[in-house]
């Protein structure tokens, strides 16, 4: 029983010296004594080095989404283009048929007739030299 009462009050001592402790450095950052402090003071340089790294990690990170949006919105534009494409190209094939032609012709008021002959070949003799 002894032995559990000076566990109990050794128990007790070592949290209150941790709420002291606690106290003591919430204390200190408030007060602005911390920055005053000789390791704090030595670590400086490495703390600086630190904040630079997140507000690089924050840049990259906002420079990143950034870029993803736009990947995401040239997606949309390719698909769309595509799809604006195949209509223009199909459109352009049907028109380009040779009964359309001679449709549009009539539609126009244009006297062209179809050559029911088959073409000819054109040879060019070369020059004989003398």
């Amino acid at each position: 029983m002894i032995n559990g009462r000076k566990y109990e009050s050794s128990k007790r001592r070592k949290n209150s010296n941790i709420d002291r402790s606690l106290k003591r450095f919430f204390t200190s950052i408030l007060d602005g004594s911390i920055l005053t402090r000789r390791e704090l003071v030595r670590q400086m340089p490495f703390i600086i080095f630190l904040t630079i790294l997140a507000l690089l990690y924050i840049g990259n990170q906002y420079h990143a989404e950034k870029v993803a949006i736009r990947i995401s919105e040239l997606k949309t534009d390719i698909k769309r283009l595509r799809s604006k494409s195949l209509s223009i190209s199909s459109d352009l094939m049907y028109l380009s048929n040779q009964v359309e032609i001679k449709k549009l012709l009539h539609e126009r008021g244009i006297k062209l007739e179809e050559s029911t002959d088959p073409p000819q070949r054109i040879v060019v003799q070369p020059k004989k030299e003398d």
